[in-house]
């Protein structure tokens, strides 16, 4: 991955692609395109001059805006039960599942059964077929990957793509659309999701040791990321219009 290549930010659901959009903004500014709405590729979009797509898409993408095959796509991937505990809780509080699904059933429906393998390999309809479409994946796709990162490793992926692709601002950031006073799962609960979702994990370690020879391969050490670490603190604190939404949340709930 270069700087200057049209780069498609593959934005899996609680994977804070949030937090990721207002960096990429900030970076791209109006060559940023943002697709949430699949009616708008189904009336035939043009990408225009966009270096940088963002957005709920699968791999393949690329080909229904006109971009080329060497378009290289960025992702993050989450520890699939923390992911699909995420996912579930979310989409309930948007009233998004009936009522009476419980998170067993979650794991097993479309939003829940091995989301993250399906987002990134394109395939939809992996049931019976999950070891051949991730070793698919892993054989022939995951090198269209310009990053695959693990969320937990935010701060380095942020870090990476600074660095490889030249950007000209830095990419401090917010948490955004974090979820507070979720329930906790239980032990039984988390023994499911190892069962149900094995290919998300596998794909998730599979993740953890592509970063972590990216991640190495910069040599920069852990004082670039404590001094990150550190700026981020600061833009947290003072960035002007982040400080007045927080004011605004509190005076609400008061």
């Amino acid at each position: 991955m270069r700087s200057g290549e049209r780069i498609l930010f593959m934005h899996i659901p609680k994977t804070a692609g949030t937090s990721l959009g207002l960096v990429l903004e900030r970076q791209y500014r109006d060559r940023l395109l943002r697709v949430y709405d699949p009616e708008i590729v189904r009336k035939g979009m043009d990408p225009g001059a966009a270096r940088a797509c963002l957005g709920h898409f699968r791999w393949g993408f690329h080909r229904l805006i006109g971009w080329g095959d060497d378009s290289p796509y960025v992702a993050f991937v989450r520890e699939p039960s923390e992911h699909a505990w995420s996912h579930f809780h979310y989409l309930k509080k948007r009233r998004q599942l009936a009522r009476e699904t419980s998170f067993v059933d979650f794991l097993d429906q479309p939003y829940g059964y091995n989301l993250q393998l399906r987002f990134v390999s394109g395939v939809e309809d992996i049931r019976g077929r999950e070891a051949s479409v991730l070793q698919a994946f892993l054989d022939q796709r995951l090198e269209r990957f310009g990053l695959l990162a693990p969320t937990e490793r935010f701060d380095e992926a942020l870090i990476w793509l600074h660095n490889t692709l030249r950007w000209r601002r830095s990419p401090v950031y917010h948490r955004l659309n974090a979820q507070i006073g979720k329930p906790a799962m239980s032990p039984e609960e988390r023994e499911q999701c190892r069962r149900v979702l094995q290919w998300d994990y596998a794909l998730y370690e599979a993740a953890q040791i592509q970063f972590e020879t990216d991640w190495k391969s910069l040599s920069l050490g852990g004082l670039r990321l404590w001094l990150f670490r550190r700026a981020c603190a600061l833009y947290h604190r003072f960035d002007p219009t982040y400080v007045r939404l927080k004011r605004l949340w509190a005076s609400n709930r008061s």
